[in-house]
């Protein structure tokens, strides 16, 4: 298929060698042939034309007699968010809208990710990064593979569809994966200014909230010292075993990013 912008206007002779479900691919790979173009440019290409008056079409496999199906944009649900969107799947939500919605998601936001990011997120689903989880859900709706499923597993398309769509959601019935992709996800949306200058108006020492700070930071290490490496070295070892690591630390770092901010931790 020729992308969608291209203007092939010598173009004469369209083959079809395999057939296609969407009716919108179609018609632009036909538009490709319409495309007008004067006798002296045609010419230029082909030195035996006379005029480009019409193209021909070769139909190899029988696509212009089999069904078509118009096709819709991946992210099918764009007023429902990230967050909800997560638990409704988890909660059985099978339609399709939905899992396409999810998959595109999944797709922009692993186009956002660095390698740390997309390996955390491999290991709380099992191996498959941002980009397989959203593969595995466009398959689980996608008529061909639908078909080929139906054929292999003996069944009818319906119960390979469900069967499907049920693999591909699994991996986020588990909560760990859940709340680090909800968390990866508001990261990724906020903004830094880079740009504006800010001018200081005041200045000055409020107790209340450096108080406020070191209460939250205390609640921090009280939550999280059984959870993160770090915190458990500082906390349960002796001096003498208290070895950190790097992954140890960046750990607590990542720990820390995380919303409801608590701190910005300088990079190591």
């Amino acid at each position: 298929m020729i992308a969608t912008g291209t203007d092939v206007k010598p173009l004469e002779v369209l083959i079809f060698l395999r057939d296609g479900k969407s009716a919108l691919y179609f018609e632009q790979m036909k538009g490709r042939g319409a495309r007008t173009i004067t006798t002296t440019q045609l010419r230029q290409v082909t030195p035996d034309a006379e005029e480009k008056a019409r193209f021909v079409l070769v139909d190899a496999v029988g696509v212009t007699e089999s069904l078509k199906t118009a096709a819709q944009p991946l992210e099918r649900e764009r007023k429902i968010g990230f967050d909800r969107l997560i638990d409704d799947i988890v909660a059985g939500r099978r339609d399709d809208n939905a899992i396409s919605t999810l998959a595109a998601r999944l797709a922009a936001l692993d186009r956002k990710l660095d390698d740390k990011a997309r390996a955390d997120i491999a290991k709380a689903a099992g191996g498959l990064d941002p980009k397989a989880l959203a593969h595995t859900l466009l398959d689980a709706i996608d008529p061909d593979t639908i078909e080929r499923e139906a054929a292999g597993r003996q069944v009818t398309p319906e119960a390979a569809a469900e069967a499907l769509k049920d693999e591909a959601c699994t991996p986020f019935d588990d909560s760990g994966l859940r709340r680090l992709l909800k968390d990866i996800k508001r990261q990724t949306e906020i903004r830094i200014d880079t740009v504006s200058t800010d001018a200081v108006i005041s200045s000055g020492y409020e107790a209340a909230r450096a108080q406020d700070t070191v209460e939250c930071f205390r609640r921090f290490l009280a939550e999280h010292r059984d959870t993160l490496v770090a915190l458990q070295i500082l906390y349960a070892r002796p001096q003498t075993a208290r070895r950190l690591d790097r992954a140890a630390i960046e750990e607590l770092r990542d720990a820390m990013r995380r919303p409801p901010p608590l701190s910005e931790p300088v990079d190591i």
